[in-house]
């Protein structure tokens, strides 16, 4: 098994590069307005690491069910007190390895400042507090998050004020987790339900915006944590991640028992 996966990482490295539906790519091509106008976008953010089974599977739920005609999967960028993670850059590689033909599926570089820049404008207001609008006609964005992230959100008042609610980034956020949850505006939201969590105490909405969809998670017990778990160990993780991924992570020592 071992071979195996050396041979076909080594086969997939060797492999041409498909071309990726980019944000840089399309305001490159200038076809960036004409893609999303009149769409809904999932704005679906993460830490990603890594990527896995179920993260992939939330993704098709929401396509396939018409939630959104697009999905943009975003990495969160770090600077937080709360987790230790993975570079983005590898992140990122992981995204693009595994979207990199999909038609329905963005990924970009952009920091959560360029992002905002990229997508919105500003909202002239006389008040402290400065919000964002989307500037491509007819976009509409939806927050994907799975049930944990719903049901913790109201019981912090201060991430209520600000999720997903496209605030104007000061400099200090621009590449950092708190860009990322404050970049776009949604307006509502789809949910991954973990576990058949009750979600009847959101009472159908969230912050004020409605949850249109509640999909039931597939992979109940999968994790990121549970994955670096199992590579610190040298277990198999070929049923979590796709086989990209799966490269990667061995490719660039990811996740490694750290030597003492």
């Amino acid at each position: 098994m071992r071979f195996f996966v050396s041979f076909l990482c080594a086969a997939l490295a060797c492999a041409p590069t498909l071309q990726a539906l980019v944000l840089e790519d399309l305001t490159a091509s200038k076809t960036l307005e004409a893609t999303l106008q009149d769409k809904t976008l999932g704005y679906y953010i993460g830490s990603f690491a890594p990527l896995h089974m179920e993260h992939e599977d939330f993704v098709t739920q929401a396509l396939e069910s018409g939630a959104c005609d697009y999905v943009l999967i975003y990495p969160v960028w770090g600077g937080d007190d709360f987790k230790e993670r993975t570079d983005v850059e590898a992140r990122l590689e992981m995204l693009f390895k595994t979207y990199e033909n999909h038609p329905h599926v963005l990924v970009t570089r952009l920091t959560p400042g360029e992002l905002q820049d990229l997508l919105t404008s500003p909202i002239a207001s006389t008040d402290k507090k400065k919000f964002v609008q989307l500037r491509i006609k007819g976009l509409r964005i939806v927050g994907m998050i799975g049930s944990d992230t719903a049901l913790g959100i109201p019981q912090h008042p201060k991430k209520e004020k600000v999720f997903m609610k496209g605030m104007a980034l000061p400099d200090k956020y621009t590449a950092h987790t708190v860009g990322v949850i404050m970049a776009l505006p949604a307006d509502s939201f789809v949910i991954s339900r973990r576990n058949g969590q009750d979600l009847q105490v959101l009472g159908g909405t969230l912050s004020g915006r409605p949850i249109t969809h509640v999909f039931e998670n597939a992979y109940p017990t999968l994790s990121s944590t549970m994955i670096r778990g199992r590579v610190a160990k040298g277990e198999s993780i070929s049923d979590y991640v796709n086989e990209g991924v799966q490269c990667l992570i061995k490719e660039k020592r990811l996740y490694q028992k750290k030597k003492q």
